[in-house]
């Protein structure tokens, strides 16, 4: 059997990281970690953040986070766009690298 690990702090990692058979890690995983930085840089905080590290893991699989924050404090509307896009729990509909420069447009 071969087992996998994943060196990744649990504050960047998209829900599909932490099912019970993980996703393999790519470009999509980054845009989800990059969508967590964005918010980051942009509050002081994470968007998944809580003390009781279960109950952060739970914030992620559901895509719970402060999203109101985003539109009370940011009036860059594309900013709201990429970090919505890349925070997106369905890795079909994420952004991806080229739809990060959509918003800018």
């Amino acid at each position: 059997m071969l087992l996998r690990k994943y060196l990744i702090n649990i504050q960047y990692a998209p829900s599909g990281i932490l099912d019970q058979n993980p996703m393999d890690l790519d470009n999509l995983t980054d845009m989800w970690s990059f969508g967590v930085l964005v918010y980051a840089l942009c509050f002081g905080k994470l968007p998944f953040m809580h003390k009781f590290e279960p109950r952060s893991k739970l914030m992620i699989i559901d895509v719970d986070y402060d999203f109101e924050i985003l539109r009370r404090e940011c009036e860059c509307k594309w900013l709201q766009d990429i970090v919505r896009g890349c925070l997106t729990k369905d890795r079909n509909a994420r952004f991806n690298v080229g739809d990060i420069s959509k918003p800018l447009n």
